[in-house]
């Protein structure tokens, strides 16, 4: 969790999966009561998946998933992204 708006934690996430490999898909979830967004991406040949959702209004909860080619989990990488994304913020001012 992040004491964070949702667009500034997405916008963080984005910019570690482009600065670490190649973006795949970023997507907004609208059935949901709250604002969710999946964003995916390619790094090193694994597939890492974000799941983005904001608690309250300055409150954020991220999910990071990394598989490898055969599906398997690399806890290592979804470590380093969840760890990249926090840096990422901790870098930007507070809106």
């Amino acid at each position: 969790m992040y004491e964070r708006p949702f667009l500034q934690v997405c916008e963080a996430t984005l910019a570690v999966i482009k600065l670490n490999g190649s973006l795949i898909s970023d997507n907004q979830l609208t059935s949901q009561t709250n604002l969710a967004r999946v964003i995916e991406g390619r790094i090193e040949q694994n597939k890492v998946i974000v799941r983005v959702d904001q608690v309250e209004p300055k409150l954020t909860q991220v999910i990071v998933q990394a598989r490898t080619l055969t599906g398997g989990a690399n806890l290592d990488l979804a470590h380093e992204i969840e760890k990249q994304i926090a840096l990422q913020l901790a870098t930007m001012p507070v809106r």
